[in-house]
């Protein structure tokens, strides 16, 4: 048998743990986490809607698409060729400055196009397929209107500009979040006389 230790005999409670830590209220490195993580998603939000020269050009190149399955559909070189010019100039005041781009019709608008994409007058609008755009919503429905090509040539046109452009500034074109999201402005793209 063994001896009893000593002090056994004496009245003493067991060891008493703290309780538990409880995960509330935070500490100072969490709510600094959290502060982060808040400035953070801000910051990619204001990332994702901020005005970028791209979204012009990319609801362009979204409407070519429609407009040349469209005219896949209808073979309608004259609706195509007004729905284009249509296009071309609401992305054109959508990327300059409107002073340089509203004004200008018939052969000035399509020596401008020419001159924005860098392309030859004899290949783009000026001289070559593009020229038909001149005229085309005056111009009884014809037949020697090559479709493919002048989707062909606003496509070239997009990505040359695209490639070459440089931003406008902030006053030359206000926008609202709305017009900046869909990437074209109805007030940007109407003429002075409200025309496109």
């Amino acid at each position: 048998m063994t001896p009893p230790s000593p002090g056994a005999d004496l009245p003493l409670r067991d060891i008493h743990l703290p309780p538990d830590i409880g995960w509330w209220p935070l500490a100072p490195g969490w709510w600094l986490l959290a502060l982060l993580v808040i400035v953070l998603i801000g910051l990619l939000i204001w990332w994702l809607r901020r005005p970028s020269p791209r979204k012009p050009v990319q609801a362009a190149r979204a409407e070519l698409k429609r407009l040349d399955a469209d005219f896949q559909v209808h073979h309608d070189p004259q609706r195509l060729a007004q729905a284009l010019s249509t296009l071309l100039r609401r992305a054109a005041i959508s990327l300059f400055p409107r002073a340089e781009v509203a004004g200008l019709t018939g052969d000035a608008w399509l020596a401008w196009l020419d001159e924005a994409a860098g392309l030859a007058p004899a290949e783009g609008f000026s001289a070559g397929p593009g020229r038909y755009l001149r005229d085309a919503q005056y111009r009884a429905a014809s037949d020697d209107v090559d479709g493919l090509a002048l989707l062909a040539l606003a496509s070239t046109w997009l990505t040359r500009v695209a490639r070459n452009h440089k931003p406008i500034a902030a006053e030359a074109a206000p926008t609202t979040a709305a017009n900046r999201r869909s990437g074209f402005s109805r007030d940007r793209h109407m003429g002075e006389s409200g025309h496109a």
